[in-house]
């Protein structure tokens, strides 16, 4: 008679796994996000100047990295729970890792006035808040905002116009982005950015509008109804939605596409009209950032040398063929976004940690692991903060830069191949109770 053999040890651990609760799922997984979550968050509150805060960058890639090795929670539940629980966290800390909300705030506060951020820079308006206005950053640019982001800056300023607030209801987004996620089956790609530094840290700590035209392009990809609307909102609060509505109008009849453009053209008209008397003006701002802001670029540091005062209009047309190309493959609109984001930050001359998120999101709901996984290491663009000068606020973001970001984010997805853009799983949304 024969000696029974034993089991293989991953049909063991897959046995292990169906046997576990649901809500127990994952468990490794939440307790190393909140521990590195009050570890990022102490630092925030305790550390004595903003050049400190260069740690929690390092903090964040750690969390990150580790997020990606570890199994994730599949009870709704339990994601939202945390989702709220990390962001909390952060809420009410020092905005040490981008001082973009001061200036959110304070635009607010002009337009609640009656005047115009297109026309005053901070710089020339008098009788406001001069304690706020003395921390916006670069108080001689006006205003750069699509006009709903205007129209949430008004909002803050309603509800109290402090970085607390602005902190709480920009996070309050985020988690109502994990919860859209939720709804439409999403559990996996809702888990990863629940628990992801990367969300956490510029939802809660650092209140970027970015938040709210992701939830809107979100909204768009999920409900069917008004999701032209949507799209459009969430175009007219970052300008990168709009590049993905075509995927999202794809197999519609020609009535569809009218519609669209209609309410393409309409929708920010009626947006801006408050401050549409500013004319010209109101494309001042966008020019001077088109011109000369630069932050750890790819392309942008390769082609300068080679082509000078040109490099920028290159990188225009590259990006814009690309976009045409992404198009023409007719992917799903996550995979569109997913791609079309992706191209923005090899191309663009600035690649802050948010704009990260244009990628990170549609590849957490598209399981592009790899993608994820190198998104991680763009939080230690934070590392910039530790060369600031205390007199002027200035920073100095030399190649090493590049080297704590692109190069290990380069080399995860070089190694990972065509597997790292897997489009077979484009736009599926898991069953419910198939989680794995």
């Amino acid at each position: 008679m024969s000696t029974p053999q034993p089991a293989p040890h991953s049909q063991v651990r897959e046995q292990a796994v169906r046997r576990t609760p649901a809500w127990a799922c994952g468990a490794k997984a939440c307790v190393l996000s909140v521990l590195f979550a009050l570890c990022a968050s102490a630092t925030l509150q305790s550390v004595p100047d903003r050049s400190w805060a260069a740690v929690v960058g390092a903090i964040a890639v750690a969390w990150g990295c580790a997020l990606h090795r570890l199994r994730l929670p599949r009870h709704p539940l339990t994601i939202i729970a945390l989702a709220a629980c990390l962001r909390i966290l952060f809420v009410g800390s020092p905005p040490w890792l981008s001082d973009d909300l001061y200036r959110y705030l304070w635009e607010g506060q002009v337009l609640l006035a009656g005047g115009n951020p297109f026309v005053t820079p901070p710089s020339v308006v008098e009788g406001l808040d001069d304690s706020l206005r003395a921390l916006v950053n670069h108080p001689e640019i006006p205003s750069i905002y699509p006009p709903l982001a205007l129209w949430w800056f008004q909002l803050l300023g309603l509800m109290g116009g402090t970085p607390l607030v602005a902190q709480l209801a920009t996070a309050s987004l985020d988690v109502a982005l994990v919860a859209t996620l939720l709804f439409s089956g999403r559990v996996r790609g809702a888990a990863l950015y629940a628990l992801h530094p990367l969300p956490v840290l510029e939802s809660a700590a650092s209140a970027h509008i970015d938040i709210l035209a992701l939830l809107l392009l979100t909204l768009a990809l999920t409900v069917r109804r008004a999701h032209i609307l949507l799209a459009v909102l969430a175009g007219s609060t970052k300008l990168l939605p709009f590049a993905v509505l075509p995927a999202l109008l794809r197999g519609e009849p020609t009535r569809a596409w009218l519609a669209a453009a209609a309410v393409c053209m309409a929708a920010p008209i009626a947006l801006a009209w408050p401050v549409l008397d500013g004319g010209s003006a109101l494309f001042e701002a966008a020019e001077t950032y088109a011109r000369h802001w630069t932050f750890n670029p790819l392309a942008y540091v390769v082609l300068t040398p080679i082509c000078g005062a040109l490099t920028r209009p290159i990188l225009v047309a590259v990006g814009l063929a690309a976009t045409a190309a992404i198009w023409r493959q007719k992917l799903s609109p996550w995979a569109t976004m997913a791609c079309i984001g992706l191209a923005f930050l090899l191309v663009s001359p600035t690649v802050h940690p948010w704009y990260v998120l244009w990628v990170f999101l549609p590849a957490a709901v598209l399981e592009w692991r790899s993608i994820t996984l190198a998104s991680s290491f763009f939080p230690a663009s934070y590392a910039v903060l530790w060369t600031i000068e205390p007199a002027t606020g200035a920073w100095s973001a030399g190649p090493w830069l590049a080297v704590l970001t692109w190069v290990p984010a380069l080399l995860i997805v070089t190694f990972a191949g065509r597997s790292a853009f897997d489009t077979r799983q484009c736009d599926q949304p898991v069953a419910q109770g198939k989680q794995p």
